[in-house]
């Protein structure tokens, strides 16, 4: 209970992972590189920049990479610039609560967190979020 209602009073800076700890591709990237960083990255949306490390162009996800493996495969000229999706920017000011209702209308289940001048401060999930409303989850063993 107190949880939920701390909930309604914080905000997206309070609980964002800070930039320099996200992991951020180049668009360039090329793919046979790009598949060995999400190999070892434990990630299933990842902020992709173009030229400049703070030019956020869009999310990878990494689903979309099995569609695209197969049309790469054909033509070794395509870029991830083809298959990324729109990016959900938020300001560190915003109330989770806000935030929350933002990820339900848009779908996207990663926000980046800007500061003052339009750079990348961080970067919130969705399971952020939850783990603040509702506690950490404990992951399932697997067998």
């Amino acid at each position: 209970i107190h949880k939920a209602l701390d909930f309604k009073n914080k905000t997206v800076s309070q609980i964002m992972v800070p930039i320099s700890k996200v992991l951020r591709l180049s668009i360039d990237t090329p793919y046979l590189e790009l598949l060995t960083q999400i190999k070892v990255a434990p990630f299933s949306r990842i902020p992709v920049y173009e030229e400049k490390i703070d030019n956020i162009a869009g999310l990878l996800f990494v689903k979309d990479l099995f569609k695209f493996d197969r049309r790469w495969r054909e033509n070794r000229e395509l870029t991830i610039r083809e298959i990324l999706r729109p990016a959900l920017f938020v300001s560190g000011e915003e109330h989770l609560e806000d935030l929350l209702q933002k990820i339900r209308e848009t779908r996207i289940h990663l926000a980046i967190v800007i500061d003052e001048q339009k750079k990348p401060a961080g970067a919130v999930t969705l399971d952020d979020i939850m783990e603040e409303l509702f506690g950490e989850f404990k992951e399932e063993e697997s067998l």
